[in-house]
């Protein structure tokens, strides 16, 4: 889904003294991709204490860009690690200090391979933390960000949007 802009692509970032281990500032995001089986994936490695967390995430498109999303069905992913994280897609439009209103949901990884479904209208509503309905803003979608609140590691592999055709 996303595109490749010269200056756009996978973001990550460590909040209130968490840190990565992977991807590292020199190597950038792509030292975070690894073989498998299948082709590479998302490692991602951290150190995250007390109210810390750690993101990462990608525009869809421009900054000013945004997909209509209402078609959506479930996002599926593959997942293992040690944490609890959350799964967001944001509106494209900023409300206040770089947060946006968002449909979020919330997921545990396990030690295995596990296949992840994140439906629409399963999602977490809190307005204060800019959680809203997947019907208010997904019109409008243009960022999908994963925040990781504890733990130390997560994998991430095959990420769908499922029942979206082809952006």
């Amino acid at each position: 889904l996303t595109k490749d802009y010269p200056i756009f692509g996978w973001y990550y970032m460590p909040h209130r003294g968490a840190s990565f281990e992977s991807p590292d500032s020199a190597g950038g995001f792509a030292g975070a991709l690894v073989d498998g089986a299948s082709g590479k994936y998302l490692s991602l490695k951290f150190t995250i204490e007390d109210s810390g967390y750690v993101m990462l995430g990608t525009h869809l498109g421009l900054d000013s860009g945004y997909y209509d999303l209402s078609a959506l069905s479930a996002v599926r992913m593959k997942i293992r690690g040690d944490c609890m994280f959350a799964v967001a897609l944001e509106h494209y439009r900023e409300i206040e200090n770089n947060n946006y209103n968002k449909a979020l949901w919330f997921a545990n990884a396990g030690e295995e391979w596990t296949e992840l479904v994140l439906r629409p209208g399963k999602e977490t509503l809190d307005a204060k933390n800019y959680q809203v309905a997947w019907d208010e803003i997904s019109n409008e979608i243009g960022i999908f960000s994963i925040f990781i609140y504890n733990g130390s590691r997560l994998e991430i592999d095959e990420i769908v949007f499922e029942g979206v055709g082809g952006l």
